[in-house]
């Protein structure tokens, strides 16, 4: 028997909301483990560097260590902006497309968090690449706390990622 297109439809979007819950878990599963790897690998990392004397793996003058402290800075200010502001430029470029009926809410909202996730990670990368310059601990803690901050902020709760899908939903719905 033929679904009208009214069921075809209703069965597409109890599909993709679907999609979009096991989309949520699956990202939970992805932010929990990178958070869980770079708390546990770098700090291990930074620290046997220490117990075996091999920091800093470059001896770098004053203001040579003052410059990589604000290159780095820069370079963290730019990933956690580009990360708050990703979903936007997405959405911006979704509005624009004339392949809307291609995407899927499910698949980009994994897209942008997985992007998020990795941008505000860089922040506590840059941290290690200072602290294993030898920057003292206080300026690595800084950058290890900014990215703590980050990731729970960008945490995907229930609501955020319910609206954000209505938002890429809207974007994606085809202009009449």
């Amino acid at each position: 028997m033929r679904k009208s297109l009214t069921e075809f439809l209703i069965g597409d979007i109890i599909e993709d909301d679907k999609k979009i819950r096991k989309a949520l878990r699956t990202v939970r599963i992805f932010q929990i483990c990178s958070i869980v790897a770079i708390l546990f690998f770098l700090p291990e990392i930074y620290l046997e560097y220490f117990r075996q004397e091999l920091v800093p793996i470059a001896v770098l003058s004053r203001s040579n260590m003052n410059y990589l402290s604000i290159i780095m800075a820069a370079l963290s200010i730019y990933s956690l902006w580009t990360a708050y502001f990703f979903p936007r430029m997405l959405l911006k470029s979704y509005k624009k497309s004339p392949l809307k009926r291609n995407y899927r809410p499910w698949s980009s909202l994994m897209i942008i968090q997985a992007i998020r996730v990795a941008m505000s990670t860089s922040v506590a990368i840059f941290g290690f690449v200072l602290g294993l310059f030898g920057v003292g601990w206080q300026i690595t803690t800084l950058f290890f706390a900014v990215w703590v901050v980050s990731q729970a902020l960008m945490f995907p709760t229930r609501k955020k990622w319910l609206s954000k899908a209505e938002e890429i939903k809207h974007a994606l719905a085809t202009d009449k």
